[in-house]
């Protein structure tokens, strides 16, 4: 297993300044050009949306150079990067940085985590990004995607299970954006040796998984914000909203809660 990257920071008085860490710079070089060319933008194009130049984006994608906050921060709302991946961004960038501004994270599940799903009348679950770990689920989430339960692995049902095949109506997309999510940004929030678990199984036993790992999304593509769903064979398309949010009090956590909202048009499609 893979030693968490050294970081150093230097005091000044009333601030902290915090150096990157070692080898990510070229990580988030890596997943910047990706996320840019699957958006179907060239260099010049995403130069467009920023106040820097071109020399600058060509040194963050070469990786020969971490871009300051401000910078990063341009580059991922010209790219339309969701906020939960920022923060893996960040933190693999500057390891520890949200811990010294939000508090270190609750683990394990309290019984007030366990509470909350139980409230909550919809498909929705508990899960680590972007390993794919699932830690709780309402009885909703089992019904419409059968063994994707607590205890296991999102990514490995979507690869592994055939059920997710059969209930995804848009499964290639979705499973798509697992597999890429957990190629770019794993290193930056998972040991190597839990993404080479996952990697491993899932393309032992789906033919598509390594095309999906070794390829960045196949045409440029909107984040996906709706997920279609078929409960049995010959049964209507229930189509549900994604709504992705955090915990934050009372403490942080470190697990999105992925809760799918019965979307108003049932006959829409996963957004592409």
């Amino acid at each position: 297993m893979e030693s968490a990257p050294k970081v150093r920071d230097y005091e000044y008085p009333g601030r902290l300044v915090m150096k990157p860490a070692e080898n990510s710079a070229a990580r988030l070089g890596q997943y910047i050009k990706s996320a840019r060319e699957n958006r179907g933008l060239s260099r010049p194009q995403l130069v467009e949306r920023t106040t820097k130049s071109l020399s600058a984006l060509e040194k963050v994608e070469n990786g020969t150079r971490a871009p300051a906050l401000d910078y990063l921060t341009e580059l991922l709302d010209a790219l339309g990067v969701a906020h939960s991946y920022r923060e893996l961004l960040i933190n693999g960038l500057y390891p520890g940085l949200l811990g010294r501004l939000y508090g270190p994270s609750k683990r394990p599940l309290t019984p007030q985590d366990h509470a909350y799903l139980e409230v909550i009348n919809t498909p929705a679950a508990y899960l680590y990004f972007p390993s794919g770990d699932i830690v709780g689920t309402t009885a909703h989430w089992s019904r419409i995607l059968p063994g994707a339960h607590s205890n296991t692995n999102l990514i490995e049902w979507l690869f592994i299970n055939p059920v997710a095949q059969r209930v995804l109506v848009d499964w290639e997309p979705i499973a798509h954006a697992f597999a890429f999510a957990l190629h770019w940004l794993g290193p930056s929030a998972m040991p190597a040796a839990r993404i080479e678990q996952i990697r491993a199984k899932c393309s032992a036993a789906n033919p598509h998984f390594d095309k999906m790992w070794a390829t960045g999304i196949s045409e440029p593509r909107k984040p996906i914000t709706q997920v279609r769903v078929r409960p049995f064979p010959g049964a209507d398309i229930l189509a549900y909203s994604i709504q992705v949010g955090q915990h934050s009090y009372p403490g942080r956590r470190d697990w999105m809660i992925y809760t799918l909202l019965p979307a108003v048009d049932q006959g829409g499609a996963v957004a592409a």
